[in-house]
């Protein structure tokens, strides 16, 4: 085993890496065909990334050149491509619908956060604001430029949004909102279990919190939702 460029640590899960690979039924030097074998045999019950690693660590068992270095051979890379597809498309985001946006609200219940979070909500998917966009605005990100119609500047984009009235208009949720927050710094922060406004900015990982938590709330699996979800594309888009 070449243990020249990697740390000690790396060493010892290495080593116990080609042993499972052995154990498994291989050995060193392998065939490409049997590297393959190996990964196949076991993609669909280990992460991708403890994949990624038992393919380095028998790299490295061969060497680490890649010249006719068999965990090197196209086949296995090719098979490497393919689990790195596979793990994208099953991150993959899903889309709240409006029908869902306004379930989700709907069944927010009073305090500081649930206003918070209805803003949030109403005006992501009005505007078609990502996670970043919506956790980098201030508050003097929305200007009132005649009666129920405001520009909203989001920094490197502008957008009118127009009030809608009733219970889902954007205008109305975030005016309600910067009611409890104040009219300073950033538009979203961070509201603790108590109610209580923090001066920290909501971070996206935050936001992505949010969402899980009011997405398993209407009864949906939250795994494949994040910050992103709330959006819907504009029309130029």
């Amino acid at each position: 085993m070449n243990n020249n460029a990697v740390s000690a640590k790396t060493v010892q899960m290495y080593k116990g890496d080609v042993g499972r690979f052995i154990k498994w039924g291989g050995s060193i030097p392998a065939e490409p065909k049997a590297i393959c074998a190996y990964l196949a045999d076991h993609k669909k019950i280990v992460k991708p990334t403890t994949l990624f690693r038992w393919r380095s660590a028998l790299v490295n068992a061969h060497g680490n050149s890649n010249k006719d270095n068999p965990a090197n051979h196209a086949d296995v890379k090719t098979l490497i491509r393919e689990i790195k597809m596979a793990g994208i498309e099953k991150r993959k985001v899903r889309q709240l619908s409006e029908a869902d946006v306004h379930r989700i609200v709907s069944e927010m219940g009073p305090g500081p956060k649930a206003v918070r979070d209805k803003a949030i909500f109403l005006l992501a998917h009005e505007c078609g604001l990502s996670r970043e966009g919506i956790v980098r605005l201030n508050a003097g990100s929305l200007e009132e430029i005649k009666p129920g119609c405001f520009v909203l500047n989001g920094g490197t984009t502008s957008l009118k949004v127009r009030s809608k009235g009733g219970e889902f208009c954007p205008v109305a949720a975030v005016e309600e909102w910067m009611k409890v927050s104040g009219k300073e710094g950033p538009l979203f922060v961070c509201v603790n279990r108590h109610g209580g406004l923090g001066n920290a900015r909501l971070t996206g990982h935050g936001l992505s919190l949010v969402v899980k938590a009011r997405v398993a709330a209407i009864g949906i699996d939250p795994t494949h939702y994040s910050g992103n979800s709330i959006r819907r594309n504009r029309p130029d888009e």
